[in-house]
């Protein structure tokens, strides 16, 4: 019986608690980097013309953004298993535009974006 209820399990979609699971970790891994980053920027004020240390700090909030994006992702889409949920993430590469319209506004506004667009390049 107990390979049965196995089977049955592996066959039917991730439930709520195994996306948590993984959304959690997204979002943990995110807010440690952010903090990382506030820090940084706070012990660093007096230098902050640096551009080259701050072209990694935009780096640091971008790749940081993608995950907690990347976490809405894993609550709001069913997956059959965590395959299929990574095949999704990596699917959807490291830009923030794609990301966000797979989430679309509704979503993204739940969470507090009111948009999100490129920017300049710089």
């Amino acid at each position: 019986m107990l390979g049965l209820e196995i089977k049955w399990r592996k066959s039917a979609e991730m439930n709520s608690q195994e996306k948590y699971k993984y959304a959690y970790a997204l979002t943990s891994v995110a807010s440690t980097g952010l903090s990382f980053v506030e820090d940084s920027l706070t012990s660093m004020m007096s230098d902050a013309t640096d551009l080259s240390r701050l072209r990694s700090f935009y780096i640091l909030l971008s790749y940081n953004f993608e995950l907690l994006l990347k976490s809405r992702i894993v609550m709001t889409e069913s997956f059959a298993d965590k395959q299929a949920m990574n095949n999704r993430l990596i699917e959807l590469g490291h830009d923030i535009q794609t990301i966000a319209n797979a989430l679309g506004n509704h979503t993204l506004a739940e969470i507090g974006i009111t948009k999100v667009e490129n920017g300049s390049g710089q």
